[in-house]
């Protein structure tokens, strides 16, 4: 009963198994290739997901497939000219793409059902993203809802989980999209577009409030969303978008006549103006999916809601809704809501599907390689790296952070998502003033205004920040304002608002990382860490023991713990007497 996951047709790529309802491995390909955003089949991703369930291509029962080229091949979309036709491929390209992974086709193999012995599901891109969500919360059912750039033709859907199946109960078509209207603003900041969101989503903290204004007056009215005869709603002006034209690039002008403003260049200074259209894009996109949801409470009458699609990377929204809108009185976001998990959830709606069998919600997300003790020691010993073995490892990175050492931190298995969560992280002091100046020089290599998140005791989250007693952010997916009387202790984490990403820690979720977490707080009075993944600039995070020591060894970090091993370099030697 094991169904293997894949994602092949978002910005990157990815693989994952499940075993029972269970997740039991899942990776994306970057993680192997070393190629940042990685877009191929994810044949290496494939492999370990194999190995790690130790499951043959013999005792594989399902493959699932995160969009349904079906669709595509329906109807002839007129916006979507030439690529639509190409989205067909994948009926094909999937199957195709897995003889390199599995081995020989067979005489009766030849069918895209029945490949390997194996049969080949194509799940509706929206619905992988729901199952994904829905399959992996606490919630017996629950409301649902997915915003994202496109599927094969949705960019919006909602409905309702009833514990035995998915209704989808509305959507909205692509081309009216939210995360498209994200990115081609994102693309006219000078910004990449499907990958630098999430920096423009930093910007807006540096905005003037008048100035953002005038530029939401102008960018608002573009936007047009609601609820009429019990429906919502949405329309894009697309006479000054034209991001439907996949196979173009972008023409601006019409945009840059009703903002009054041209298009910044990638390498041109950032000005005033570049904030506030950042600060009043965020806040349309805040609108328009707060109406989303109001309208999917009001529709569901359902009090819990999972949430999964690329736009609930948007740590900013995501905060916001769990401490001030309130619309939901439980909200579940999975570690991979972008395209990556769609691998997880067409696996999970298959198997769901298939055999009835859900597994136990997911807090924790640690089913990618794993560094083992032996292949760090092996590692350390061909290289011939001096290296110690502490008698408590937590105490000596609490120790060398609370020193103002910068410490990479590489433990058994890597998560699966975007965020590092402990055991592929970088840590440092955020009572340190300048830190952030620090890291970007000594390792990060990134834009002066991004600000670094932070792993936090979960017992003691809501005595630092703004946020009720049982908050709860398990994959750093929500952005919180501090405490004034916090303000002042821990600037180095503080964005220009005063905002900070947590990720909450407990320690059946994450033992080690809870006690250093506790050693730290017991140390210093903080309990909290600045928390950023273990990765240079343009680097896919570190998936192996080689990958931890070349980067550490290519960049400004002091400490390195690997496993159990602590190597220091000799200027840290040096200050502790060692």
């Amino acid at each position: 009963m094991a169904t293997l996951g894949l994602n092949t047709s978002g910005y990157i790529s990815s693989a994952g198994i499940v075993h029972k309802g269970k997740v039991v491995a899942g990776a994306c390909e970057e993680r192997f290739s070393r190629i940042k955003r990685d877009r191929s089949f994810p044949a290496n991703a494939v492999a370990f997901c194999l190995r790690s369930a130790n499951v043959s291509k013999e005792h594989l029962d399902a493959v699932a497939v995160g969009w349904n080229p079906v669709i595509n091949l329906k109807k002839d979309f007129s916006l979507l000219q030439d690529a639509n036709r190409l989205r067909g491929i994948h009926l094909t390209y999937n199957i195709n793409a897995l003889y390199g992974v599995l081995g020989e086709w067979g005489e009766d193999e030849r069918c895209m059902v029945n490949a390997f012995g194996v049969q080949c599901h194509f799940v509706d891109h929206h619905l992988a993203h729901a199952a994904s969500a829905c399959l992996l919360s606490p919630f017996e059912h629950c409301a649902f809802a997915t915003v994202d750039a496109f599927g094969e033709e949705d960019s919006m859907t909602m409905g309702v989980f009833d514990g035995a199946r998915f209704q989808t109960m509305e959507h909205i078509k692509f081309p009216h999209s939210p995360g498209s209207f994200y990115s081609y603003i994102t693309e006219f900041l000078g910004f990449k577009r499907d990958s630098d969101e999430y920096k423009v989503m930093a910007l807006g903290a540096y905005a003037e409030d008048s100035l953002s204004r005038l530029f939401y007056e102008r960018l608002r009215p573009l936007l047009n969303f609601g609820t009429k005869d019990g429906r919502f709603f949405f329309q894009v002006d697309l006479r000054f978008f034209d991001y439907y034209m996949f196979h173009r690039p972008y023409d601006f002008g019409a945009l840059e006549g009703v903002l009054g403003i041209k298009r910044r260049t990638k390498d041109a200074p950032l000005k005033d103006e570049h904030f506030a259209i950042a600060s009043a894009l965020q806040r349309c996109f805040e609108e328009l999916v707060g109406c989303f949801l109001r309208h999917t409470k009001e529709k569901t009458g359902i009090e819990k809601v999972a949430l999964a699609g690329g736009c609930f990377m948007n740590s900013v929204y995501n905060g916001r809704l769990c401490t001030t809108e309130n619309i939901f009185k439980d909200v579940y976001i999975p570690p991979f809501p972008d395209d990556s998990g769609v691998a997880i959830g067409s696996a999970l709606f298959v198997d769901f599907e298939r055999f009835g069998v859900r597994g136990e919600a997911m807090f924790q997300n640690f089913i990618g390689p794993s560094i083992t003790k032996e292949e760090a020691l092996q590692v350390l010993k061909k290289a011939c790296l001096e290296f110690e073995s502490p008698q408590c490892i937590e105490e000596e990175v609490a120790s060398l952070v609370a020193d103002g050492f910068i410490v990479g931190h590489a433990y058994k298995a890597m998560e699966f998502g975007q965020r590092a969560l402990g055991n592929r992280s970088i840590f440092a002091d955020p009572r340190v003033k300048d830190i952030r100046a620090i890291l970007n020089r000594q390792v990060k290599g990134r834009e002066w205004f991004r600000p670094y998140g932070v792993s936090v005791l979960e017992d003691h989250v809501s005595e630092v920040f703004q946020c009720d007693q049982g908050f709860k952010a398990p994959f750093m997916e929500k952005v919180v304002f501090v405490r004034q009387s916090w303000a002042s202790k821990i600037k180095g984490c503080l964005h220009n608002d005063g905002s900070v990403r947590v990720h909450t820690v407990k320690e059946d979720e994450n033992p080690r990382l809870f006690r250093i977490l506790e050693a730290f707080y017991k140390k210093t009075g903080v309990p909290l860490l600045i928390n950023t993944s273990f990765n240079l600039s343009q680097m896919p995070i570190v998936a192996t023991a080689s990958d931890a020591i070349a980067c550490f060894f290519t960049s400004g970090m002091d400490a390195l713990v690997l496993d159990d091993f602590l190597l220091v370099k000799p200027h840290v030697q040096r200050k502790r007497g060692r």
